[in-house]
């Protein structure tokens, strides 16, 4: 299954200049860089000269036997140690990557035999061992019941956790010595290898080689998939910080988390690149700032019935079961296993993360935005759905900015107002799926927007909403999660504002969503003393009359009853 974000969905108030400025250098450093040639060819060089590999193994060879391994298995496992790397004298002067061989194609051609060419054997040759390694790896992460496999796993694991720390047991062993002299050789070379081409490794970490790792790639596909999520998530978060911190959050944010991995998470040999640890940063920044709103997310399938499904779901759950939490059981994996397959800077994509996560934090407190908008274009948006004639246009454009922003509590009041402001005139059989397509907006949104009113102590606008709501549509259908003080504020405000038949129904939604309520005595004396207070005119008496009988099992029917008969009476 492949899971790609999409965005938030709204309108940008800039151009993200500064995302698409890091975009634009990762590919020409990409298309331009030539020094990947040099450093590899210098790599192997250096590892052929010192001939590290083959005392890797002779090392591992011993150490196996010494735990009771067989000379045949043991020198068959050997492959895992240093895979990919020649042996001494294994490297044809082809394969050093030197910049001869761009010469001798402007000399002309000359009538000789076509001869096999001995680094395409040499790189046929190495395939052919990264492929038997791999094999050897999964066989050994898979080992079932067979107890010889763990045997072997376990020396292997063994021996290159204690390679890397220069464990005691190894160190009595006879080809200890050589070994380390070949590796110490090995990194003095690799070092200078780096220095010269600027590359990252343990052993070179400096300036140099932090601002070239952040701008190269290791591929077509990394340059792609840092990219696009770059882009969707640094696009928004420029916006919110403005660009000078943006850039400097990003530029900060790669390098510690590159530095952080060179230095403790990478073994001594392993380059790191790439722009991972940038786009973290750029995501820690976009999940604090946009913590409670909804993104959509493309979800790809095995199944092609299912390709290209969409999806909006909150920032504040996919990212960590996403992004973070992969990183996390990543970083783990890699750390504490060197039987791991992958090749990934996890540690690097926490630091980064943590930086513009931290950044964000410290920017929420200092200028916060208001609750109902991300960006100010989403000022435009609430023009243009002020502004729609057409109330199934203007439910659709509410109901978009709602699922992308659940902050965005106006876009809710005006979808709200203008449905109830169409029903109040319209039939519901005169447009049956916009009245059901309506009644489910009123349905997931009336009472978020009583609820953040009266928070806000703005007791008169969901009022003078709810005062809307037609006699037949039951409070109790839209109402359904709003609690008893916001509910008793709300009645207890319209009784003192004078509108008592409101008031009522207020006061029936709450005998009936809580009929086991402390104050519910309380509640039916006040409703006695509000119907008592109802003037008889016209209007009261039609609007009892219709609740009376749109809601026939209400608790206030019978006391609605006994106020008819009083003031016919009277």
């Amino acid at each position: 299954m492949l899971v790609l974000p999409l965005g938030l969905g709204t309108k940008l108030k800039s151009r993200p200049v500064v995302t698409i400025a890091i975009c634009l250098l990762w590919v020409a450093v990409f298309l331009g860089d030539r020094s990947e040639s040099k450093i590899f060819g210098g790599i192997f060089g250096v590892a052929s000269a010192t001939g590290v590999r083959d005392r890797a193994r002779d090392l591992f060879i011993d150490y196996c036997k010494s735990r009771s391994g067989k000379t045949a298995d043991c020198a068959k496992y050997s492959i895992l140690v240093w895979t990919g790397y020649p042996g001494k004298g294994e490297l044809p002067k082809s394969a050093a990557f030197d910049d001869e061989a761009d010469d001798a194609d402007d000399a002309p051609p000359q009538k000789v035999p076509p001869k096999k060419d001995p680094s395409s054997v040499f790189f046929t040759r190495m395939e052919a061992e990264h492929t038997v390694a791999a094999k050897l790896k999964k066989d050994l992460l898979r080992c079932q019941d067979e107890k010889r496999c763990f045997v072997y796993k376990d020396i292997v694991w063994r021996f290159l956790d204690m390679s890397h720390h220069r464990s005691k047991s190894l160190a009595r062993l006879g080809s200890f010595g050589p070994y380390m002299r070949a590796m110490q050789d090995y990194r003095l070379r690799l070092r200078s290898v780096c220095a010269e081409n600027a590359c990252l490794v343990q052993s070179n970490i400096t300036a140099a080689s932090l601002a070239a790792a952040q701008v190269r790639h290791g591929g077509f596909m990394h340059l792609f998939g840092n990219m696009l999520v770059f882009i969707v998530f640094g696009i928004y978060a420029e916006q919110r910080t403005g660009r000078l911190l943006y850039l400097l959050t990003v530029v900060v944010g790669g390098t510690l988390g590159m530095a952080v991995h060179a230095a403790f998470f990478s073994s001594g040999d392993t380059i790191a690149l790439g722009g991972s640890a940038n786009v973290s940063a750029a995501m820690g920044m976009f999940f604090v700032f946009f913590f409670r709103q909804n993104m959509r997310f493309l979800c790809v399938l095995p199944r092609k019935v299912y390709a290209g499904t969409s999806f909006p779901a909150p920032v504040a759950y996919t990212f960590p079961l996403f992004f973070v939490l992969s990183d996390v059981i990543g970083g783990l994996d890699s750390g504490f296993s060197d039987l791991s397959t992958g090749n990934v800077a996890h540690f690097a994509h926490l630091t980064g993360f943590a930086v513009g996560a931290a950044v964000a934090f410290v920017v929420t407190r200092l200028r916060p935005l208001p609750l109902p908008f991300i960006f100010e274009s989403e000022l435009a948006d609430m023009r243009a759905l002020e502004q729609a004639k057409d109330p199934a246009e203007a439910l659709e454009k509410a109901a978009l900015m709602a699922r992308y922003n659940p902050d965005n509590v106006h876009a809710m009041e005006v979808g709200c107002a203008l449905f109830l402001r169409w029903a109040a005139v319209a039939s519901p059989n005169e447009n049956a799926a916009l009245f059901d397509r309506g009644r489910a907006f009123l349905t997931a949104h009336l009472q978020t927007v009583c609820a953040v009113n009266v928070r806000k102590n703005e007791l008169r606008y969901a009022c003078r909403l709810l005062s809307q709501v037609p006699l037949y549509m039951p409070y109790v259908g839209y109402l359904a999660r709003l609690g008893q003080v916001p509910t008793l504020a709300l009645a207890d405000f319209a009784l003192l504002e004078g509108h008592p038949v409101l008031s009522l129904r207020l006061y029936d939604f709450y005998l009936m969503k809580f009929p086991a309520s402390r104050q519910r005595a309380a509640v039916e004396q006040t409703v006695l003393n509000a119907l008592a207070c109802v003037a008889a005119t016209a209007e009261n008496r039609g609007a009892l009359a219709a609740f009376a009988q749109h809601h026939p099992d209400s608790p206030l029917v019978p006391l609605i009853a006994a106020w008819q008969r009083e003031k016919r009476i009277a």
